[in-house]
């Protein structure tokens, strides 16, 4: 296949020689032209990778894993090994992507990336997952035949347990945020959120995800139709610096400031909902009696 990597010469001890750590990289090649397989090689492990980690994970007190993929892949076996301290997802970035990665991994820049993508921990828990692409046959046409229900607004709405939320990224700090206030009329709803280093080494970047869930009426039962995203990306120094963000939502199709329901937070499972009015409350109950 045009998108398999070479997998190169296999790992033995003598490469380790004094080492204490050990840094190995799982690359795949995605790209437009052609789907994905649901097999070894691309979404799952290689036994050659499977092999290489059990080498290094001997023969290393701390591993490294580097994720150089375009997309989601299956982590079990990644996760599997006891002494995997880190994980780096690269995402393919170019012919600065080492200059990058050596800059992350020696501390001289603090990563904030985030993922814009849900990785669940099984592939039968992608919701199209028997049809997509080979797996019916069809590769000329995709269906979405679920719906709305793409990415997080699958695994949110069905409470499906998930390996990497979409928006989640660790950091070498820590942050709070924090809603302080909200302002909703017919026309929009308005959010302030302060984003805190709380760490004392290193400064770094936060992105404050918002997400608004309408609840329209119809007939007798409240559905949530979507669940939108605007994410800020906040730069915080060293020194606990605040860093106010000012988010505002505008939907032409709000009617009524007290069927719009805020979330924050920096991944869809770290959101709660926060500061909204007390009207609000009120919807969400209907809903839970009405649909679930």
């Amino acid at each position: 296949h045009a998108y398999e990597m070479p997998s190169g010469r296999p790992i033995v001890k003598e490469d380790f020689q004094d080492a204490k750590t050990g840094i190995y990289v799982v690359s795949r090649i995605a790209g437009e032209g052609a789907d994905r397989f649901n097999k070894a090689g691309d979404y799952y492990l290689t036994e050659h990778e499977k092999e290489d980690l059990r080498i290094i994970s001997e023969n290393c007190e701390d591993v490294i894993v580097i994720l150089n993929v375009g997309g989601q892949i299956d982590m079990k076996e990644i996760l599997a090994v006891s002494n995997v301290k880190a994980i780096l997802h690269l995402v393919q970035p170019g012919m600065e992507g080492g200059n990058a990665l050596a800059d992350v991994l020696t501390g001289a820049v603090t990563p904030s990336g985030k993922l814009t993508a849900t990785w669940a921990k099984n592939y039968s828990d992608f919701p199209n997952a028997e049809t997509f692409s080979h797996n019916n046959g069809n590769i000329q046409t995709e269906k979405y035949e679920e719906s709305i229900y793409v990415g997080y607004r699958y695994f949110d709405s069905f409470q499906k347990d998930v390996e990497y939320p979409f928006g989640f990224g660790l950091s070498y700090t820590d942050f709070a945020v924090t809603a302080d206030g909200l302002c909703a009329d017919k026309d929009s709803v308005s959010l302030n959120v302060t984003v805190k280093n709380t760490g004392s080494v290193y400064a770094g970047k936060e992105v404050a995800h918002i997400g608004t869930t309408k609840l329209r009426k119809f007939g007798r039962k409240l559905v949530h139709p979507f669940k939108r995203r605007k994410g800020e990306d906040v730069e915080s120094e060293k020194d606990n610096e605040d860093s106010l963000a000012s988010e505002e939502i505008s939907d032409a199709s709000i009617s009524e400031p007290e069927n719009v329901e805020t979330d924050k937070g920096t991944d869809t499972i770290d959101e709660k909902p926060k500061n909204v009015p007390k009207s609000v409350d009120k919807v969400v109950d209907k809903f839970k009696q009405d649909v679930i």
